[in-house]
């Protein structure tokens, strides 16, 4: 990608080594035949701190709220998960915070009753079980395409995200959408994939 009219010498926290610059900054260009032309640069906006979405579980509490996990040193929660990942039975396994002595997990499963079977002797009420939306095999299969078409789509970052509802969905971050991109994300099911472009239309202002 050929880009013209930016300020790499007032780019935030700018790195250069062996001749390649990295840096932030907030553009608001032109995208034309191949080539970003840079009309205004200004410093890219503070991010906010970053607060996970793990905070309440999608299961309804136990009668009296979740109890407090035993304590394990480091480890909130002590538990042998088997051949659950191995099979595909659990699909995202996300430990959640209810508060700061709480610890819960949540497991999105393919199979639910095998979950079940072998992680509430170990856990009790700090398990929560919901169906997952998706497959193993399903995300295995969007992740191998975005690795199979990373130079092409120029992705930067993909692979798989728990969401704060504890589901699994793959992610990617990418330069921009392409047609081609879009349509291909277009045909999947709802909720899957998230694409993060770097690169968006500008939104018009009301």
């Amino acid at each position: 990608m050929r880009i013209t009219g930016a300020d790499f010498a007032a780019l935030a926290n700018r790195v250069e080594q062996d001749g390649t610059v990295e840096g932030s900054a907030t553009v608001t260009a032109v995208w034309s035949g191949g080539q970003l032309r840079v009309e205004q640069q200004t410093p890219p906006p503070a991010r906010p701190p970053w607060v996970h979405p793990w905070v309440t579980p999608p299961c309804p509490p136990p009668p009296g709220g979740w109890p407090p996990p035993t304590p394990w040193g480091d480890m909130p929660l002590k538990y042998d998960p088997g051949d659950l990942h191995a099979t595909g039975a659990a699909v995202a396994v996300t430990l959640f915070r209810p508060s700061e002595d709480r610890a819960v997990l949540v497991v999105a499963a393919s199979d639910q009753a095998a979950v079940e079977a072998r992680l509430r002797p170990q856990l009790g009420d700090l398990l929560c079980v919901v169906p997952s939306r998706w497959t193993r095999a399903q995300l295995d299969e969007i992740r191998g395409y975005l690795w199979e078409r990373r130079e092409q789509w120029q992705l930067f970052e993909w692979g798989p995200h728990h969401t704060g509802d504890g589901q699994a969905r793959m992610t990617a971050r990418l330069a921009r959408v392409l047609p081609e991109i879009a349509a291909w994300a277009g045909s999947l099911p709802d909720g899957i994939v998230a694409l993060d472009p770097w690169l968006a239309p500008q939104q018009p202002t009301s």
